[in-house]
C-alpha cells in the first residue's frame, strides 16, 4: 500500500484536516497547539506541547489497520525540563484494532541532565521488550520505528536521524496490527516536568521505507 498517513499540519490545523490529527485528548486548556515557532524539519507549521501537569495530551490519527508499520515524526526538547531525574513521557504509542497498545517510544530525562529515547514493544502473551535508551542533544531529531507483526519472526526496530540504534529481534507478536498511533504525552511520569516540545511531520507507512521520503518529494515540487 505504502503511505498510512502524513501530518504536516501545514494547513495550521491541529485536527479535522488530512494533514492533522482526527482528534486530540485532552487538550481543554489548548497546551497543544499549532505553531509557526514549532516547525520543524523546514516546515512552515508545527505542533508545540505544553506540560504543566500531570494530565495526557496527545492526537490520535486512526489508519487503514496493516501487520507492518513504519513510524516517525520529528521532534524536539525545547524548553522541557523535569525537575528531579531520571523522569520519563510516553511519546508515541501504536494502538491494535482492539485498542491493545502494542509499541511505546519515551522520552527520557536522565541527571546531568541527559537526554534519551527508547522503545517497548508487546508480544502476544503481552510481555514487553524494551531497547535500551540512547542519547539525543537539544537539536531537533527525527525519531522512527519499523514495527513488523509475526509469530517470532516479528521485530521492531528504533532509528534517530535515520540510523538505526536497536532492533528488538524475534518477536512473537502475529496476533496483533496496527490501526491508530497517538503522538503527544500520553504518559506524563512526573509532575516534576515542566516546558514546551515541539513535534512535526508524523508520517508512517506499511512498506518499510523512509516516512519522510514522500514528504521530502513532495516539498521539492512544491518549490517549482
Amino acid at each position: 500500500m505504502g503511505s498510512l498517513f502524513r501530518l504536516t499540519f501545514e494547513t495550521n490545523n491541529l485536527s479535522g484536516t488530512a494533514d492533522s490529527f482526527d482528534s486530540v485528548v485532552g487538550n481543554g486548556d489548548g497546551d497543544m497547539a499549532v505553531a509557526a515557532g514549532a516547525a520543524l524539519h523546514g516546515s512552515a507549521y508545527g505542533v508545540s506541547v505544553l506540560i504543566n501537569s500531570l494530565t495526557p495530551i496527545y492526537g490520535i490519527k486512526a489508519f487503514t489497520t496493516s501487520t507492518r508499520i513504519r513510524t516517525g515524526f520529528y521532534f524536539k526538547r525545547n524548553t522541557l525540563t523535569a525537575g528531579t531525574t531520571p523522569r520519563e513521557i510516553e511519546l508515541l504509542r501504536v494502538i491494535r484494532s482492539t485498542g491493545t497498545v502494542v509499541l511505546q517510544v519515551f522520552f527520557v530525562v536522565e541527571a546531568g541532565p541527559v537526554y534519551k529515547i527508547y522503545i517497548t514493544a508487546r508480544e502476544d502473551d503481552l510481555s514487553w521488550h524494551t531497547s535500551a535508551s540512547y542519547m539525543i542533544n537539544d537539536s531537533e531529531h527525527g525519531i522512527e520505528v519499523d514495527l513488523l507483526f509475526g509469530a517470532g519472526t516479528g521485530y521492531a526496530t528504533l532509528r534517530i536521524d535515520g540510523v538505526i540504534q536497536e532492533t528488538l529481534p524475534a518477536l512473537d507478536n502475529n496476533d496483533f496490527d496496527a490501526a491508530s498511533a497517538w503522538l503527544g504525552a500520553e504518559d506524563v511520569g512526573s509532575a516534576s516536568f515542566s516546558g514546551t516540545f515541539y513535534i512535526d511531520e508524523f508520517c508512517g507507512n506499511d512498506d518499510g521505507s523512509s516516512v519522510w521520503d514522500q514528504t521530502r518529494l513532495l516539498r521539492a515540487i512544491e518549490k517549482y
